[in-house]
């Protein structure tokens, strides 16, 4: 009777262990789509609201920098440029 008892045991406890890890597994799988996601948004978050940036001090019509990492380059709206070029029509 205890050698069945025991084998019970043993069954269960496998069972337990298998469906737990199924469990997991399928939440995991859940959880990393739900994190992909919000980081997907996040940098097209982030990437607009720099664009957005850029073009607020492109319409100021002062000429701004913009950079990354080591690298530098100093920005003007070309629009801006061409107004103070136009000459009167005679």
């Amino acid at each position: 009777m205890k050698n069945k008892h025991s084998k019970w045991h043993t069954v269960l406890l496998i069972w337990i262990i298998f469906a737990s890890l199924y469990f997991v597994y399928n939440e995991w799988g859940r959880l990393s789509t739900v994190v992909k996601t919000v980081a997907q948004q996040s940098r097209e978050e982030g990437f607009a609201t720099a664009i957005n940036g850029v073009i607020q001090k492109a319409q100021a019509c002062e000429s701004f920098n913009v950079f990354s990492g080591d690298s530098s380059v100093e920005l003007i709206n070309i629009q801006c440029l061409n107004q103070g070029e136009q000459t009167p029509q005679e």
